[in-house]
């Protein structure tokens, strides 16, 4: 590296703008966001307030309920990015970075999930309730299909803005 692209390249640290790798987005699309990520709350926390009063009061249908949140919480997700996607507001309009970087770190949960798996021998169902274990994986799995479904949009949306 030069000593004149050296000087460039930190000229570009000291006077950039802080946060400039942010997502940008329309209006159109602050608003869809907003909408689809207020839905999304109101599901999850009905379904987890049906789960903790059914499992309390009429059957534990699962070992754990912290396993049970875990696989809310990416159905959640999952809808999340679906909604967004039908609503064309999952991507800003300065690219798919932030979202990719996201699919990245789905993937990462994705493999600390499977990583957590007992070596003991995996069973689905144990004294009636499903296992831990398996709604863990259960979770996983959902984890990886959100980051292919992420993957397979922002492809999607990268060639759509080449034809353009």
């Amino acid at each position: 590296m030069s000593m004149k692209s050296f000087d460039k390249f930190c000229e570009r640290l000291i006077t950039a703008e802080p946060g400039s790798q942010k997502e940008i987005l329309d209006e159109r699309q602050k608003i869809a966001r907003l909408r689809t990520s207020c839905e999304t709350l109101a599901i999850f926390s009905t379904l987890m307030l049906v789960n903790l009063m059914f499992m309390e009061e009429l059957f534990c249908w699962c070992e754990s309920y912290t396993a049970a949140s875990a696989v809310f919480i990416v159905l959640g997700m999952l809808e999340w990015i679906i909604m967004n996607i039908r609503r064309g507001s999952l991507f800003g309009v300065n690219g798919t970075g932030n979202m990719v970087v996201m699919g990245y770190l789905l993937l990462i949960y994705a493999a600390i999930f499977a990583a957590n798996l007992s070596g003991e021998e995996f069973s689905v169902v144990r004294d009636g309730m499903l296992t831990k274990e398996f709604i863990i994986a259960c979770a996983g799995g959902i984890l990886l299909v959100c980051a292919v479904i992420i993957f397979i949009s922002a492809r999607k949306n990268k060639l759509q803005s080449l034809d353009k």
